[in-house]
This record gives structure tokens, sequence and C-alpha cells, in this order.
């Protein structure tokens, strides 16, 4: 009997303490939502909608689902940033340079993309 109430006693503190709350981990857009919300930004064109594209796909760069697509963005919103800069009378921001750098950097990309960058720096040039 008294190791039954022993046994009930050191069980009451176990019992009665306080759970740990669960940890709610929030949900936020998935790459692919992230990535189709930066190309929406892309296509209005504006300069403050074709950084913040430029941004977000720079973000993306390195996620395995939307990895490539997101750097082949990234490289056409900085060459249309250049030339959006460039047609409001701006000063460089060094995007056009970016973008070639990540050309450099993606070889595979580089057959597509360069001969945007070659129109760019000719459109900057006049």
């Amino acid at each position: 009997m008294r190791v039954a109430a022993l046994v009930l006693l050191a069980a009451l503190p176990s019992a009665c303490a306080q759970k740990a709350p669960a940890v709610v981990v929030p949900t936020g857009p998935t790459p692919a939502q992230r990535f189709e919300a930066a190309t929406s930004q892309l296509m209005a064109g504006c300069l403050d909608c074709l950084l913040d594209a430029y941004r977000e796909f720079q973000a993306l760069r390195d996620d395995r689902a939307v990895g490539e697509a997101a750097t082949a963005s990234a490289i056409r919103s900085a060459i249309l940033v250049s030339i959006r800069e460039h047609e409001l009378g701006l000063l460089d921001s060094g995007h056009l340079r970016s973008a070639h750098q990540m050309l450099d950097a993606a070889p595979l990309l580089a057959l597509e993309s360069s001969p945007l960058a070659d129109m760019a720096e000719l459109v900057l040039a006049y």
C-alpha cells in the first residue's frame, strides 16, 4: 500500500507539469508562388516593379525547384532595369554588369540571354 502511494505521489508532479506549447511554423508562399509573383512584377515593367522582381529572382536562385528559371529571370530583369534606368535618364546602377556576371556563371543560359545583354549594351551606348 505504501509503495503504491509513493508511486502515485511521484507521478502527480509530472501529470501537473506544464506542457510545452506546440511550435507553429508560419507558412509563407512557396518558392513557385514567389517566382510567379516576381514574374508578374517583371511583366508590369515599371522601374520599381523591375527592381522588386530582380531582388526576388536573386533570392530564389539557390532554390532547387525554381533556381534555374529564377537565374534566367534575374538576368532578364537586370537587363530591363538597365534599359529602364537609361530611358529615365538615371545613373547606371550596375544591373547590366550583374547580368553579365550571372551569364558568365551560367554558360547554358548564356546561349539564350547573351544576345539580349549585347542588345542592351547597344541601346545603352546611345
